[in-house]
């Protein structure tokens, strides 16, 4: 098993001075990582140890909500990529989206509570409009319930590149029809992360959705430091070790090149 593949980690949260950067704790998710640094130069160690030589930052919705000033001047100063964010609830989201033009991508929170009817109600079909006109991938974190809703706008914009954050959360031992379907999707990419990895039957799953979706539709991310269940050198061991049946092509497909034609084009 080769181990010197590249690697883009497209899954990365930061936190930032507090007094410079006031924080906005939803608590969403069971994670406390909020309550200590999780700063730039923390991951950027995390990094040299590992080889990781880029990353995407995802703006940390639990931490900030959809002030997302942190994120994107982390991003600029180390030459990674920044995923934004908007508020749904919001009942016209283009003013948001245009705030966000410069990123390489919009993410789509949608498990915070409540029902998502941005989906269907013309909302999210103005959000897709906008990235296709915008060059903008969306990146989308949604629930098993929301995914055909999510294939549906996807499959009406196929220009637009979308990443399903965490595979959806997939609870296998239940339906797993509804990620599975968007295999049928050509421009939907699974983000496979440590929160899928990092499971009994983790490397199984990879390995049926490398079947599915295709190895050039999977991206690795560590959700560092969310998921502190392990160090970030484990979150990359468990990632590599989860690969260790993909051909050195489909290896840096996962690592490496379906990040970079997302989000670094």
């Amino acid at each position: 098993m080769a181990t010197d593949v590249e690697i883009i980690d497209a899954h990365v949260h930061v936190a930032c001075e507090v007094d410079r950067f006031p924080r906005q704790v939803a608590r969403i998710g069971s994670s406390t990582w909020w309550e200590s640094d999780g700063g730039a130069d923390e991951m950027q160690r995390a990094f040299a140890v590992t080889g990781v030589r880029r990353a995407v930052i995802v703006q940390a919705v639990a931490l900030y909500g959809y002030d997302c000033r942190c994120a994107a001047e982390v991003a600029r100063a180390y030459g990674h990529a920044f995923v934004g964010a908007i508020d749904l609830a919001a009942p016209d989201p283009i003013p948001a989206l245009d705030a966000l033009r410069d990123a390489a991508g919009v993410r789509l929170f949608g498990v915070n509570g409540g029902e998502q009817s941005w989906l269907t109600d013309g909302r999210g079909g103005a959000i897709f409009d906008w990235a296709a006109v915008n060059g903008v991938s969306l990146v989308a974190t949604l629930f098993a319930p929301d995914l055909a809703a999510l294939g549906a706008l996807a499959d009406a914009h196929p220009t637009v590149p979308v990443a399903l954050d965490h595979c959806g959360f997939p609870d296998l031992a239940q339906d797993e029809k509804p990620l599975f379907d968007l295999a049928a999707i050509p421009s939907i990419v699974c983000k496979v992360t440590s929160h899928n990895l990092d499971r009994p039957d983790g490397a199984a799953l990879l390995e049926r959705l490398a079947a599915a979706f295709g190895a050039d539709r999977l991206a690795w991310g560590s959700d560092f430091p969310q998921h502190n269940k392990l160090t970030y050198a484990e979150c990359v061991a468990v990632a590599r070790e989860a690969t260790r049946t993909f051909s050195d092509v489909d290896r840096t497909h996962f690592f490496a090149r379906t990040a970079e034609r997302l989000w670094f084009r």
